[in-house]
């Protein structure tokens, strides 16, 4: 039985991350490349994630690839499930994605 109290924790938690992630992404705004200070914010929103998705479900970035060999630019952050249909993985996170697996694909951006 999930309680007030417990409730109350689990949001604080995930309120605390959600600052912490703004927070983080406000210092590496004035970073000079562009490239790198995409791939922080995509890193910061991935990992804001990873700690509530269930063991199955992954996050990465790369390109999509349907049943006929289209694949798609990049993409932010991919939420996929590997059991549906393995990804190849070129490292930690980065990969080619079936479409069959997707479960969503998110595209960053941030306004300043």
């Amino acid at each position: 039985m999930v309680t007030t109290s417990t409730q109350s924790l689990y949001r604080d938690i995930i309120k605390t991350r959600v600052q912490s992630a703004i927070e983080m992404a406000r210092v590496v705004k004035t970073m000079p490349h562009r490239g790198t200070l995409g791939e922080i914010r995509e890193l910061l929103v991935r990992e804001l994630f990873r700690p509530f998705l269930p063991s199955d479900i992954g996050l990465g970035t790369g390109q999509v690839i349907d049943h006929t060999g289209k694949v798609s630019s990049q993409t932010d952050i991919i939420l996929f499930d590997r059991s549906l249909a393995p990804p190849i993985m070129l490292n930690e996170s980065l990969g080619l994605f079936p479409i069959e697996s997707c479960l969503y694909v998110i595209e960053i951006k941030w306004l300043y």
